[in-house]
């Protein structure tokens, strides 16, 4: 195509062009080549941002750099690795992006640092999901500049370490995790549609009240394992959450517990594993039958093990099942 309009005298020429798109040239299949060919031709200066629609995830930024970006994207999805720009800069002003996934493949992150910078604006996103990327040294969010996200996923964020949410109490589902330098995150005092909400396996943050709303009326999921909670089962004791199916306490170090009552009668699966626990809570026991209680790696003694095995074998048991 670009050799018979007269673009390049060679096809050999032609091909050297294309290959100043490493790797993303090799993974294009025929019918994108040909797009980026014809791309070309009606609009050789165009920032040909078809290629967001059509390219891999995983070639989107090698062939593009953040100039390239189109500000009107609906969707941004890419993937960061070897040969994409290690600071990638999206517009300050996206109005019509719904949804925003940046990831960086584990092996490039463990070699190289790769940050973002999120728009300004973007007044009608609704999920954000980070993965592996750096904001150094904080992310702050706001909900006039994004009043419709919903959806929030910040993981392996090694980097980060203060996440503020404070003005974000919309949000329905939220997942902070793995993020090994975390060690301040501001939460909003009410979370009024939150169904879903996990705060895990972030070594550095000393996890408390403050950080989980003490009224969650909407609240399906709360996932909090691998948090140092022994001195503040409190998180769990005082709170309000009417609609609670899943709950997971795992690896918490926690020796003692007591769920509101009443308050959690919806719970179906209970999570207490990996804990140190030497006698299940009275208010475990209390649960209705219907709900499922994880209590391996506890430090039950063989006696106590088998008391407890007995009790639930017995006739009239109405506990739950562990």
């Amino acid at each position: 195509m670009t050799v018979d309009a007269g673009l390049y005298e060679s096809k050999s020429a032609a091909d050297e062009y294309f290959k100043n798109f490493p790797l993303g040239y090799e993974n294009l299949n025929e019918y994108v080549r040909e797009e980026l060919a014809m791309e070309m031709l009606v609009n050789p200066t165009s920032t040909r941002a078809w290629a967001f629609d059509k390219a891999t995830d995983s070639s989107k930024m090698i062939l593009y750099k953040s100039k390239d970006i189109p500000a009107n994207l609906e969707n941004f999805k890419v993937e960061l690795g070897e040969g994409c720009e290690t600071h990638l800069r999206l517009p300050e002003d996206m109005p019509n992006l719904l949804s925003i996934d940046i990831r960086v493949r584990e092996v490039a992150a463990s070699e190289t640092k790769y940050t973002v910078t999120l728009p300004r604006h973007a007044p009608q996103l609704h999920r954000l999901a980070l993965k592996n990327v750096q904001f150094q040294p904080s992310l702050q969010l706001n909900a006039q500049d994004m009043p419709k996200l919903k959806i929030l996923t910040i993981t392996v964020c090694s980097e980060t370490k203060l996440i503020d949410l404070g003005k974000m109490s919309g949000l329905q589902e939220i997942d902070i995790s793995l993020n090994a330098q975390l060690s301040d995150l501001h939460m909003p005092e009410q979370f009024p549609e939150a169904t879903s909400l996990r705060i895990s396996n972030n070594p550095r943050l000393p996890l408390g009240e403050q950080h989980i709303p003490r009224e969650l009326p909407e609240l399906r999921r709360l996932f909090l394992e691998n948090n140092d909670l022994r001195e503040v089962s409190s998180v769990i004791e005082g709170l309000k959450a009417p609609n609670l199916r899943q709950l997971d306490l795992s690896g918490n170090h926690l020796h003692h517990l007591t769920l509101p009552s009443p308050g959690f009668e919806r719970l179906t699966t209970v999570g207490l594993a990996w804990n140190d626990f030497t006698t299940i809570p009275q208010s475990i026991m209390d649960l209705n039958p219907n709900v499922d209680v994880n209590l391996i790696n506890n430090r039950f003694s063989d006696r106590i093990q088998r008391r407890y095995e007995d009790a639930m074998a017995a006739a009239g048991y109405s506990g739950p099942r562990l």
